[in-house]
């Protein structure tokens, strides 16, 4: 199970942390989860198409990431 990324109390106010709101309140965990079959991965010509022209790893690393964010928008 995934851990809490957020508390809300009974007023419907959100927290970080559930030591964060008032004593005595009554908390209640938020949770996120993304099903991995929602992710597209990229092919390997995917991965190779991207990179064409970067020569760094940087460069590279941001070409992956930017088809990532494409196709998974």
């Amino acid at each position: 199970m995934n851990d809490a990324v957020a508390w809300m109390d009974g007023r419907g106010r959100l927290y970080h942390r559930p030591e964060d709101a008032d004593r005595g309140q009554t908390m209640r965990p938020l949770y996120f989860a993304q099903p991995m079959e929602w992710w597209i991965e990229l092919s390997d010509e995917e991965i190779r198409a991207a990179s064409k022209g970067h020569m760094s790893r940087l460069g590279f690393a941001r070409a992956v990431e930017n088809k990532l964010k494409e196709k998974n928008a």
